[in-house]
């Protein structure tokens, strides 16, 4: 190999070297990928909650800002999933006055939902989210879930709440102890 090719092959090593090394120091400092938004962003406890509109397992229209007047649980469910019928278990332990105080959201099929409105919780009123999209709006991934809202229209609490804190945090907000 003569020296003028030596040297062509030298200077083109050197080049991809340097590319390479650019190329490495770029994505270093390149900006981050945006952080993907959630389409509602999640309430948190004391912001006013998601207003909706969901009619009832008959077709009635219901608003929850019209609706929830006293502290009211929202309980979401999924008939797909065997927890719901556990916690509609859970809530007819609860007395008379408490079980009157949840919206029910149950989403998917009706005829599904009636039959886990069969299970329990007649007292209280039952609302066809079927695609889910009120659960979203409250940061549940999956149903079944609790929404706690008060007189004003605020979320109190949300997630897994045991039957016992949910009484006790009802009969708190009711007191006007909130």
């Amino acid at each position: 190999m003569d020296a003028l090719t030596m040297a062509y092959s030298a200077l083109w090593l050197l080049v991809l070297f340097h590319s390479l090394l650019l190329w490495r120091i770029l994505r270093l400092f390149r900006p981050p990928a945006p952080i993907a938004r959630p389409e509602h962003p999640i309430p948190r406890v004391g912001d006013p909650a998601p207003v909706f509109e969901c009619p009832t397992l008959e077709g009635v229209p219901v608003r929850s800002r019209e609706w929830v007047q006293r502290p009211t649980a929202l309980l979401f469910l999924d008939p797909e999933n065997p927890a719901s019928a556990q916690i509609l278990a859970a809530l007819s332990e609860l007395p008379k006055p408490f079980r009157q105080r949840f919206l029910v959201l149950c989403e998917g099929e009706q005829a599904a939902c009636r039959a886990l409105q069969a299970l329990g919780g007649r007292e209280a009123l039952w609302l066809h989210d079927v695609e889910g999209e009120v659960r979203r709006q409250y940061g549940f991934l999956t149903a079944p879930g609790v929404a706690i809202l008060d007189a004003h229209h605020r979320l109190h609490a949300w997630g897994w709440i045991p039957r016992e804190d949910l009484e006790r945090i009802l009969q708190d907000l009711e007191g006007g102890r909130s």
